[in-house]
């Protein structure tokens, strides 16, 4: 009669342990994936640069052409480097991730991936305005999951490195917001203001 309660214990006391193994993933792990994300990220941006010769010699007319390609690597690579340095700094100051920090972090490297994508799309059809609504959007989302990640683990003081780190979250926080603001400004201005020739 007293085995059914022991069982019943030992079943309920399994389930934490296991989610806490599977939660709790060191940020070296993190930081190794998310390096590896944004390497090939940025190499596929390099792939959408066609600078086609016009009579097969190669001439500076023909990189003028394709201005708006370099354009919108450069826009495009920018935007990786900069995710790249955010999330680096909110991971040094983070012992380990947690469940809802993983969430986030994969959240990230899928809309990160998305970058080359919609580069390419800009870049392929320079006169339509769903693809810089497209591109807008992508940009618009991962800085918003990176200000999400800072935001969420400056809630987390458990998981903080540092006893500052909260105060330096804090302080990084807002200026994100102002910079992924002024990102998001750019590239709306750029869909209302479409000009082709200039590459937005």
């Amino acid at each position: 009669m007293e085995s059914a309660p022991s069982a019943a214990n030992d079943t309920t006391s399994s389930v934490p342990a296991a989610s806490s193994r599977l939660a709790l993933i060191s940020k070296e792990r993190v930081g190794a994936f998310f390096d590896a994300v944004v390497a090939i990220s940025a190499t596929l941006l390099v792939f959408d640069i066609n600078i086609p010769a016009s009579d097969g010699t190669l001439k500076v007319g023909d990189l003028i052409e394709a201005g708006h390609e370099l354009g919108h690597w450069i826009v495009s690579f920018a935007m990786v480097a900069l995710i790249w340095v955010e999330f680096n700094f909110v991971l040094s100051h983070s012992r380990q991730s947690d469940g809802a920090m993983l969430l986030l972090t994969l959240a990230l490297v899928a809309a990160l991936s998305l970058i080359p994508f919609a580069s390419s799309l800009v870049g392929d059809h320079p006169e339509n305005v769903l693809g810089a609504l497209v591109f807008t959007g992508v940009m618009s989302l991962n800085g918003f999951l990176v200000i999400a990640i800072a935001a969420l683990l400056k809630r987390k003081m458990h998981l903080h490195e540092r006893a500052d780190s909260h105060h330096q979250l804090a302080l990084r926080i807002r200026g994100q917001l102002l910079v992924f603001i002024a990102v998001l400004l750019v590239c709306v201005t750029g869909v209302f203001l479409h000009r082709p020739e200039w590459g937005v």
